[in-house]
């Protein structure tokens, strides 16, 4: 899931998701998928996680700043847009 959605490969996201692949499931330092799309500037890969329920997740994590801060870099502006209108889940 991780690279599908880092090499922007829309169909094998797809069916790794229609398989039943968790979309929020973390790398061992809790990057997402969703981490990934933004990193490499995958909008499509983005928005297709975030439809099928990724977490926006605005934690700063050790090795990498939020997913709008990444996003909104120069090379990566398309993807902050997706991140913003994503349903943010309350605190728990």
């Amino acid at each position: 899931m991780h690279r599908a959605a880092h090499l922007g490969e829309e169909r094998l996201l797809q069916q790794l998701i229609a398989a039943g692949h968790s979309v929020n499931r973390t790398t061992y330092d809790n990057v997402t998928p969703l981490h990934d799309a933004c990193l490499a500037g995958n909008t499509r890969c983005a928005v297709l996680l975030i439809d099928a329920g990724a977490l926006v997740r605005l934690l700063l994590l050790p090795s990498l700043k939020s997913l709008v801060a990444n996003s909104g870099s120069s090379m990566l502006v398309d993807t902050t847009a997706p991140l913003l209108l994503a349903p943010v889940p309350p605190p728990q």
